[in-house]
């Protein structure tokens, strides 16, 4: 089974214990690029792994100019521009559980031309657009990147994820959540019944 199909027969059981699963595991190192210093993880990386979580068509984005800006360069009596954009993004996410989720953040590019002031807008709105997401998207857990905000974190380096998957807290949260629905179940019975008796 390819990558790919393996995705597909994941989407077609996407139970929320999964979902969490899969949320809380650790940051494969190999996802994890470096770049004058700092760790992050790719945006193509990022979406594929948010279809991978939440499903096709289950999570979107809104995106908002706040502002743009656009200035006249010159390098070796060579003019060019530069444009800055700065962009309010947030990202929608429908969980296996049925609820609702939402994270807001601002995302910002930046991109430098010496051949069209046109394509440093463009270049710089995806910076932006992208940027954006991977913040929102990291309110999600590991998967997304949250755990290179750990400075002392191994998977900076290559080694396993130590914010990563730990069986037992997995099955310390299951049996949380486990209890807060029987609680709410038994709750609502309990008032159907007050309801019920003309109260």
């Amino acid at each position: 089974m390819n990558k790919q199909s393996e995705v597909i027969a994941a989407q077609l059981d996407l139970s929320p214990a999964i979902q969490t699963r899969k949320l809380v595991k650790g940051l494969d190192p190999s996802m994890v690029s470096k770049k004058q210093g700092f760790s992050y993880i790719e945006g193509c990386q990022a979406i594929a792994s948010a279809n991978e979580i939440f499903g096709f068509g289950k999570w979107s984005t809104f995106l908002e100019i706040i502002k743009v800006n656009t200035i006249s360069v010159d390098k070796a009596g060579k003019q060019g521009w530069k444009t800055g954009i700065v962009m309010k993004v947030r990202v929608d996410v429908c969980m296996a559980n049925k609820s609702y989720s939402s994270h807001e953040d601002v995302g910002l590019g930046f991109a430098t031309s010496y051949k069209d002031e046109i394509e440093t807008y463009d270049s710089a709105y995806k910076e932006a657009k992208t940027d954006g997401i991977k913040r929102c998207l990291r309110h999600y857990g590991n998967q997304f990147g949250n755990s290179l905000y750990f400075k002392g974190n191994p998977v900076h380096d290559g080694n396993p994820d130590s914010e990563g998957w730990d069986e037992e807290r997995f099955m310390r949260l299951e049996k949380e959540l486990t209890e807060a629905s029987d609680k709410k179940s038994a709750f609502e019975s309990r008032l159907d019944i007050i309801n019920n008796c003309g109260g």
